[in-house]
């Protein structure tokens, strides 16, 4: 950037190049890949090289937000310097990517899946249907997640709680409801799918709102480009995978030996006690920062006050789950 801004020139785009592309080994090959798109479309960027810092955000996540306010104030002071209009980061068109394969494998999936489970012969199509939703429900939240990382890079973490603790408390009265209605599991793959959609269109909506100088480009990748991103993620997607199946492994024995009906007795009060656990997380994401704040200013008070506080609030949530 120093070079470029020296010679009179003045970049089109900022790429933020970020500790793992600085220095990871793997991370480094999407660092390059990302170059040498950028270089092919003939794109006027630059990069801080050296000026370049972390974003803090490890230290937030631990819970140091004084640490993080200093990397953050510090990063933000560099490229209000440079003027800085467009940061480039890849994400959307790879998750949308693995979107697509995870809906075309729950086609495939939904036609033989009466033939591998045991399943009624009047519930074969039930089967179906639901399996298609919840697949089609995943392929969403993968793209939507893109935009929970603009709310979070943007530090609005209220908003991301609220979608979060509004979206967990929905589903879990919709499931209650359906089920006191006596409704079957197609009911709810319908709810699911609709909550899951509506609550994408809503973390998309907030992230342009909160960030309107966002865009979205999409272009085809090169195959090398994505031999050297599945490289880099490979293992940790194993492990997300393995981690999957070990949580599910009891109902995929009950759908093989008994019949896939009783997977909804356990699949349904096991998804309560997940939303229950997905609320306090919500909680966390707001309070965690905000305690370090009042720890870091020596307000032990109102850290109390906030720590009575969120605790009520998740109490208030998980009973009447």
């Amino acid at each position: 950037m120093q070079e470029k801004i020296a010679n009179g020139e003045t970049p089109d785009i900022f790429f933020w190049v970020g500790c793992s592309g600085s220095f990871d080994d793997r991370a480094k090959k999407i660092t390059k890949a990302i170059v040498r798109i950028l270089n092919h479309v003939g794109a006027n960027f630059a990069v801080l090289g050296v000026e370049e810092s972390c974003t803090g955000d490890p230290a937030k996540r631990a819970g140091n937000e004084f640490l993080f306010q200093m990397q953050a104030m510090q990063n933000i002071t560099i490229l209000n310097g440079y003027e800085v209009k467009k940061i480039v980061s890849s994400a959307l068109w790879l998750r949308m990517l693995i979107a697509a394969v995870a809906v075309i494998a729950s086609v495939v999936l939904s036609i033989v899946f009466p033939h591998v489970f045991k399943v009624p012969h009047d519930l074969g199509r039930a089967a179906q249907i639901t399996v298609l939703l919840c697949a089609l429900g995943v392929a969403i939240t993968l793209v939507a997640n893109v935009f929970n990382g603009v709310l979070a890079a943007m530090q609005r973490f209220d908003l991301l709680s609220s979608i979060t603790m509004t979206q967990t408390v929905t589903r879990a009265v919709g499931v209650i409801l359906i089920l006191r209605s006596g409704r079957g599991l197609v009911s709810l793959a319908y709810w699911e799918f609709a909550v899951v959609t509506i609550t994408g269109l809503i973390t998309v909506g907030a992230a342009f709102k909160v960030y309107p100088a966002c865009r979205v480009r999409m272009a085809r990748p090169d195959r090398a480009i994505l031999k050297m991103l599945w490289s880099h993620s490979f293992i940790t997607f194993i492990w997300s995978i393995a981690g999957q199946i070990i949580l599910y492994t009891d109902n995929v024995v009950i759908g093989v030996v008994l019949e896939v009906g009783l997977v909804a007795y356990y699949a349904i009060g096991g998804s309560l006690v997940l939303y229950s656990g997905q609320v306090v997380s919500a909680l966390s994401t707001t309070f965690l920062p905000l305690a370090s704040r009042l720890d870091a200013s020596g307000n032990n008070e109102r850290l109390r006050t906030l720590l009575l506080r969120g605790c009520q609030a998740s109490l208030t949530i998980m009973f009447p789950i």
